[in-house]
């Protein structure tokens, strides 16, 4: 039975991503590249810049994605937690070093906002990788709690509506079933769910999926 509220829900999942041993997460890393490839070439996208994060330990690694998308002349930015609770977004590199921060979160030390190419916000992003703990095919996703990516979604527009592609980046068995995460009106809604083994699109509860 899936916890009701999302607190219960959080600690039932991070217990689980803590089983999760490094040959997997390696694997999952590359699995994740994959899937990133065969989701942009039937999405048919084609992306200048795109927001992405740097994983904590117990986070999906999107990083092999990233230097993917580096190689193809993509611009690629990462979120730097910054006072009350806002994200800026600093240029990154295959091979840039970095740094720990608040929360335990990974952050480039090498640039800064505003740097050259950089995104001042995700409105000036193609696509946001956004990190989850769950996501569902409704397009309701379950953050770590802080509510930064949230805000940050808040202040622009939908992908249908001209906006960034939302995909949230879970593992396999972190994709629930529509209506089982908590939604609140504040929760930032996402377009795609990608995970090692598949993606799909958050079209309604009945999302299409692709193996």
């Amino acid at each position: 039975m899936t916890p009701r509220s999302k607190d219960e829900l959080r600690r039932v999942l991070r217990a689980q991503r803590r089983q999760h041993t490094r040959a997997a997460g390696n694997a999952a890393r590359d699995a994740l590249a994959g899937g990133w490839l065969d989701l942009s070439s039937r999405m048919e996208l084609t992306p200048r810049t795109v927001a992405g994060y740097l994983p904590m330990p117990t986070e999906p690694d999107d990083t092999g994605t990233l230097e993917i998308l580096h190689a193809a002349g993509c611009t690629v930015v990462v979120p730097v937690v910054v006072a009350h609770r806002r994200l800026q977004w600093h240029l990154w590199r295959p091979g840039d070093e970095t740094g720990i921060a608040d929360f335990g979160i990974p952050v480039p030390t090498g640039s800064a906002p505003g740097a050259a190419g950089a995104a001042a916000n995700l409105g000036e992003v193609d696509v946001v990788l956004v990190p989850a703990l769950a996501a569902a095919p409704d397009g309701v996703r379950l953050g770590q709690g802080g509510g930064y990516y949230d805000r940050a979604l808040a202040a622009v527009a939908r992908f249908a509506a001209g906006g960034p592609l939302r995909i949230a980046v879970v593992n396999d068995e972190e994709v629930l079933a529509a209506g089982q995460i908590p939604q609140e009106s504040h929760d930032a809604g996402i377009d795609v769910v990608l995970t090692p083994r598949r993606w799909l699109r958050c079209l309604s509860p009945a999302a299409q999926e692709q193996d």
